[in-house]
């Protein structure tokens, strides 16, 4: 595992110099990486897209998304995990309704797929808007 995390640091230090437009022919002093020295931990940068728990579409992908130690999580364009539970029409979908009255809004369903995340560490990048997929669905009307 030692061989891996060198070898990822190698490419990103040099996919970070190569971005930066340093090449070895500007090089005043030789490069040397000494890989038997710790210089702290890097930053964890495997975030996803969207949490773990799929509502009612496909199975309960919360071990599996524990296992892997995702550190973080965007809720953008979270409609395959069931309900569009992040988007504006599902959580406010009457518009010109009373904003004060509870009964034209709905959090559960948003609440309770954060929480999923949340109980497993998870970081959470909160997104409100609407999914490109979900421009056409008609607006969720309460009965």
């Amino acid at each position: 595992m030692n061989a891996v995390k060198s070898l990822l640091l190698c490419v990103g230090l040099t996919m970070a110099l190569a971005c930066a437009g340093w090449s070895v022919e500007d090089a005043q002093t030789p490069l040397a990486v000494d890989f038997g020295k710790s210089a702290g931990k890097i930053k964890a940068f495997h975030g996803v897209n969207n949490g773990p728990v799929n509502w009612g579409i496909g199975p309960d992908l919360t071990n599996y998304h524990k296992e892997a130690g995702f550190p973080s999580s965007r809720l953008h364009d979270c409609h395959c995990a069931g309900l569009n539970e992040v988007d504006i029409h599902f959580i406010v979908p009457i518009f010109e309704a009373d904003a004060d009255d509870p009964m034209y809004y709905r959090f559960a369903e948003t609440d309770a797929y954060i929480a999923g995340m949340v109980n497993i560490g998870v970081k959470i990048t909160y997104r409100l808007g609407e999914s490109i997929e979900c421009r056409s669905t008609p607006r969720f009307r309460l009965k």
